[in-house]
């Protein structure tokens, strides 16, 4: 069901590009995992020019995905791609690794 207790009716597109976005999201998450790791083995300063490329990457990301979900109507999806975006970034930024350092 969706919100206010209605179910919810897709159509056949719709279940194919839920389908289709589902998959990216996983390879993204796989692709994520291989990079964190990866980064983990390299340290702190030879991972952070990767680490600012995956912030970016997720930068642009969230403004597209945002500025789409409000354009079609959606805007509440902005609020899991925040905790998304907040989840990467502040991190990276906390350890220093995007040019802030953490006191």
């Amino acid at each position: 069901t969706v919100l206010g207790g209605k179910p919810a009716v897709l159509s056949d597109e719709a279940r194919f590009t839920l389908g289709v976005l589902g998959g990216v999201a996983i390879g993204w998450g796989v692709a994520m995992l291989i990079v964190f790791r990866e980064a983990a083995r390299l340290g702190a300063a030879a991972a952070a020019p990767l680490l600012r490329g995956v912030a970016l990457s997720v930068i642009v990301w969230f403004v597209i995905d945002s500025a789409l979900s409000v354009a079609t109507g959606y805007g509440l999806n902005v609020v899991p791609n925040l905790v998304l975006l907040a989840g990467l970034i502040v991190p990276l930024w906390r350890a220093g690794l995007l040019g802030a350092a953490r006191p």
